[in-house]
């Protein structure tokens, strides 16, 4: 798994939500602090998504990276990115962050 597929499947809900009436482009556009037509580009992919409006539509709509992982390779997926020991775990928010390995040591 690759941002660039994570952030396929963000469009891809951004748009099936427009498409399903649960969203507008407008409303969208407004919640992230974006022009109508910049987010009428991005959805038709004549824009790219930058990692910033990315990360403030994943708030907006209340979802993390790990809702864009499909349930079947969830698991392998995120065991890919953390290395073992490393300590990275899901907060009680859903985003990854260190996990009480690294939470313990003394960073200062």
């Amino acid at each position: 798994m690759d941002f660039e597929t994570l952030q396929r499947r963000l469009l891809g809900r951004v748009r099936t939500s427009v498409h399903n009436g649960e969203l507008t482009e407008r409303g969208l556009a407004r919640m992230i602090g974006i022009s109508q037509p910049h987010m009428h580009h991005i959805l038709k992919g004549v824009r790219t998504l930058s990692v910033e409006n990315a990360d403030r539509i994943l708030r907006r709509l209340d979802l993390t990276v790990l809702d864009l992982l499909d349930g079947l390779t969830a698991p392998r997926e995120v065991s890919e990115v953390t290395p073992p020991g490393a300590g990275i775990a899901p907060n009680e928010e859903g985003y990854l962050t260190p996990g009480p390995a690294l939470a313990r040591q003394d960073y200062f």
